[in-house]
């Protein structure tokens, strides 16, 4: 059920801001950082 809410959240989030604000955890950012910015 959370994972479903959670996925809600982010498509009503991401919908609503046309894609300028997204709600991610923080394997996804790790994934996006550079390896000095992620160590920080």
């Amino acid at each position: 059920m959370e994972a479903r809410q959670t996925e809600f959240y982010r498509r009503t989030i991401q919908a609503t801001t046309e894609g300028k604000l997204m709600i991610i955890d923080r394997q996804e950012v790790d994934g996006l950082l550079a390896d000095p910015i992620r160590s920080w």
